[in-house]
């Protein structure tokens, strides 16, 4: 590690999803910034009825954590890696970080916002198809890749000059969502 990395700050605190390699990486000077939402299923569905975000509870996990990372908005993150267990999770992350409004997702794939050389990289990592989906794991999978990224150390899938990279887990129906913010 270089001198120029800052003392890492942590914020919230989760069971699970990625909470362990938050601990290690703080050890190693990099700042992570996370909020864990929970909720129950009746409220995510009443809430979700006049929302303009699908998974309100996302959307509000991914708020969250901006804050807690003194962000106003993604634009001034890096990369981002994402739980893209399906299709659909991709396109609503996509518009639930704010690259796009809601419903919009499509236009940030075709312009090549989200690709490796793009304004704002999605899963440089390769996601769950190039990693594998490891059930309860993929979180400190996505919190390790993050890390390269702010340290410059991630080889061949690396975003240039990456200092901040978001990451993006839900878990069960929605109910459970971890937003970190990891970065110099």
């Amino acid at each position: 590690m270089t001198d120029q990395i800052e003392t890492v700050v942590i914020l919230g605190a989760s069971g699970t999803k990625g909470s362990l390699a938050g601990g290690v990486i703080a050890q190693h000077g990099i700042k992570v910034y996370f909020l864990s939402r929970t909720c129950h299923v009746f409220r995510k569905i009443t809430d979700s009825a006049d929302d303009k975000y699908v998974l309100p509870m996302t959307r509000k996990a991914i708020m969250d954590a901006y804050a807690r990372a003194g962000i106003e908005d993604c634009w001034q993150l890096d990369a981002i890696e994402t739980h893209d267990c399906f299709t659909t999770s991709e396109y609503m992350a996509i518009d639930h970080f704010g690259l796009t409004e809601p419903g919009q997702s499509w236009k940030a794939i075709e312009d090549g916002t989200i690709e490796m050389t793009g304004k704002l990289p999605i899963n440089p990592s390769g996601g769950l198809i190039g990693c594998g989906h490891p059930v309860g794991a993929t979180g400190t999978r996505q919190l390790l890749d993050a890390y390269k990224q702010a340290a410059g150390t991630a080889g061949n899938y690396q975003v240039t000059n990456a200092k901040k990279i978001a990451t993006l887990n839900i878990g069960g129906t929605a109910t459970t969502n971890v937003c970190f913010i990891v970065g110099i």
